[in-house]
């Protein structure tokens, strides 16, 4: 009869006694070695009683493998019993070896179970959040729009592959219309998120900050508290809120960029949602200025326009190298114009010729705050050649010079 039997994976790590944990949706590959046995054996895969694979072969005089894939594992194989057998006879009992799959679970269900139709602004509420089926036990956030709440939750894990999580809310009157959202995840599974959404219909205490009259929206734009507009440079993520307080409700929200309306567009890093304008890695072009208009059945209300002021590193303006032709002896100004925010600190000339480059002392510039001036008299054949200019301000260098070619009259 077969002597040994041996599980491995892909990697050839021994799996004969630990299996997984798998991700629900993955396959499982494992190959079956048996040694010995005259004559060779039939290995055959099982899925507890029910034969998958029946395709073997030799590896060698004394080895017989079967590699089987089992493709998209889910919740129903859980725990169940993966059966490699090997026999060479019908009188005695076939050769076994068992192994039982573990499996990581995508969440099944995650619900708000405590949605009110109106919550009243500055009360305290805990509102509960329920998921199921994820195992290990899901991972559970609370969203307000595009921004996490964080802190403010206690999550406890319940039977069943249950867990519950509790947040401690206190809406404000901004927070109307806007969405709280509980996401159940299951952190070693890749996009297994569920969520549960709650429009939230906020009422101020007394209602004396109600609209009760018709009218267009009231609307005001503010940048994400989280920021400082006094900081921000190119490469930053930058979000702005929408406030709108209007009867009847908003059905429209608009942007505009320097009055230039602007659209959602992942790829370029401009993301809308709910109440909030997301820009990610912001650049020089993003600056300027911003407004948001709420459109219902009365009109359209425009908000504030708030200013997005970007740091960035000097640039040329000049778009490509300039050429100066000057005689021997014969002085040319150079004027070396850079954009930068803020002002360019220093500026830095440099010299080059024939590969040799060398920098032009700051005695024969004048600075100014956007420019630099060089007076460059050439006085022999070695004189004539690339001059490169670099501005420098608190955010970094300039990264491409200013060109200047001085060539012979």
């Amino acid at each position: 009869p077969p002597e040994k039997i041996h599980i491995f994976d892909d990697k050839r790590i021994d799996k004969s006694v630990l299996l997984g944990p798998y991700n629900e949706g993955s396959d499982v590959s494992l190959l079956c070695e048996v040694r010995g046995g005259r004559p060779r054996p039939r290995v055959i895969w099982f899925l507890e009683n029910n034969v998958i694979d029946e395709t073997f072969a030799n590896r060698s005089e004394e080895v017989v493998i079967n590699h089987m894939v089992f493709p998209n594992v889910g919740r129903q194989h859980l725990h169940a019993r993966l059966i490699c057998q090997a026999s060479n006879n019908n009188i005695v009992p076939p050769e076994t070896k068992a192994v039982v799959l573990d499996i990581n679970l995508k969440p099944q269900s995650v619900s708000i179970l405590t949605k009110e139709k109106h919550v009243s602004a500055e009360k305290r509420y805990e509102v509960e959040c329920r998921t199921s089926g994820s195992r290990p036990d899901a991972v559970i956030t609370w969203w307000k729009g595009s921004r996490p709440v964080k802190r403010l939750a206690k999550n406890f894990a319940e039977q069943n592959n249950q867990s519950l999580s509790i947040l401690n809310f206190v809406p404000v009157i901004d927070d109307d219309g806007k969405y709280l959202t509980c996401r159940a995840e299951n952190p070693t599974i890749p996009d297994s998120a569920l969520e549960d959404k709650w429009r939230l219909n906020v009422h101020c205490m007394g209602n004396e900050l109600l609209l009760m009259e018709l009218d267009v929206p009231v609307v005001t734009l503010k940048m994400g508290s989280t920021l400082n507009p006094e900081d921000i440079k190119e490469g930053d993520d930058v979000y702005f809120e929408c406030n709108i307080r209007a009867n009847p409700k908003a059905y429209k929200l608009s942007w505009f960029h320097n009055n230039v309306e602007i659209y959602q567009n992942m790829t370029a890093g401009v993301i809308l949602s709910d109440q909030s304008l997301v820009l990610q890695n912001v650049v020089r072009a993003t600056g300027g200025e911003y407004t948001c208009i709420a459109t219902n059945t009365e009109g359209k209300g425009s908000s504030n326009p708030v200013n997005l002021s970007v740091k960035y590193a000097p640039v040329c303006i000049q778009e490509r190298e300039e050429v100066y032709g000057a005689l021997k002896q014969e002085t040319v100004t150079l004027r070396c114009r850079v954009d930068a925010n803020p002002p360019v600190a220093a500026f830095h000339w440099t010299f080059n010729n024939s590969g040799d480059q060398t920098d032009v002392s700051s005695e024969k510039y004048t600075n100014e705050v956007t420019s630099s001036r060089l007076n460059y008299t050439p006085n022999n054949d070695l004189d004539y050649g690339t001059l490169l200019c670099y501005g420098e301000n608190e955010i970094g260098k300039q990264k491409e010079p200013c060109v200047f070619q001085v060539v012979i009259a």
